[in-house]
């Protein structure tokens, strides 16, 4: 389960089915996203920059969807493996860690920018953000794992 940045929205995953349930807790209304992907799923995450909702599974494929346009983005093959972790960052990257002991980042429509590969199996992922001095005008982010 996850809820999205606002906490109106809840995404539930079955680890029986495809599809992604989501409650909306303003109308009491739930709904069902149909991935597509013909495995189960494995992890849900929402943005925490956007109303995009990642959704990855047991054989390393993505689906993005768009709450707001409900447009969702397949990505069949992203990883190897069953996607273990997932994490958006305030620039609305999206970093996915996946038994294949591969770390990516990858934009909001789910291109690859940045690929790492791990000794072990991640168990968590998260952004941080690094401490700068206040005439510092970049923006740098960190992702960090727990294998």
């Amino acid at each position: 389960m996850a809820w999205d940045l606002d906490g109106d929205n809840l995404a539930i995953i079955d680890e029986k089915t495809s599809s992604v349930t989501l409650w909306d807790s303003l109308s009491f209304k739930i709904s069902q996203i149909n991935t597509g992907i013909k495995d189960h799923l494995s992890i849900i995450c929402w943005s925490t920059a956007s109303g995009r909702l990642a959704v990855g599974s047991e054989k390393g494929n993505l689906v993005i969807y768009n709450h707001k346009t409900s447009k969702k983005i397949s990505l069949l093959g992203k990883h190897l493996r069953r996607i273990s972790c997932a994490a958006w960052n305030k620039d609305n990257l999206l970093a996915l860690a996946s038994d294949d002991k591969v770390i990516s980042v990858n934009s909001p429509e789910g291109d690859l920018l940045k690929q790492n590969s791990l000794r072990d199996l991640p168990s968590d992922l998260q952004f941080a953000e690094m401490k700068r001095p206040e005439s510092f005008t970049g923006s740098e982010n960190s992702v960090g794992q727990i294998l």
